[in-house]
């Protein structure tokens, strides 16, 4: 993937405290390589952050959420971006087809983040971050977050 900036599913999130977005905002910073982290304005990566949990709480089992966001906040030197944010539950192969598919399509992304997350979805279905094993035994359930910045898209 040439100079493609990418961080792994390396951590899973099990610790507690903060909302979604907070805890997504720490998962990325943790992430991506320093030096991405470096070029980005920290609120910036939190707006990603944000987008990403707005994404994640529209998550329902079985299903995957596809997010394309040109938010005005987003931007990398100057620049403006379109952060693509996909969620689904976690199976293997899903990174290396979006990205690939991503790449093809639109060009090299700025900032590819895909951390493997524990959750818990709602009796209304809607997905959040799991801290740890609820009453009963009962464990999380995990989904594949991938969160890719490029440059500004195009509305369509």
């Amino acid at each position: 993937m040439n100079d493609m900036r990418r961080a792994g599913n390396r951590n899973e999130t099990t610790a507690g405290g903060g909302s979604d977005a907070e805890r997504l905002f720490e998962l990325f910073k943790a992430q991506a390589p320093a030096e991405d982290v470096a070029a980005y304005d920290p609120a910036v990566l939190e707006r990603a952050a944000q987008l990403a949990a707005a994404a994640l709480k529209r998550h329902r089992r079985g299903d995957s959420v596809i997010a394309i966001d040109n938010d005005p906040k987003l931007t990398l030197q100057g620049r403006a971006l379109t952060a693509i944010t996909v969620i689904n539950d976690n199976m293997p192969f899903l990174f290396d087809s979006i990205t690939g598919e991503v790449t093809e399509t639109t060009g090299e992304p700025t900032l590819v983040l895909h951390p493997v997350i524990s959750v818990r979805h709602g009796r209304g279905g809607g997905a959040a971050m799991a801290a740890e094993t609820a009453r009963g035994g009962v464990e999380p359930g995990r989904v594949s977050l991938i969160h890719i910045h490029l440059p500004r898209l195009p509305a369509h």
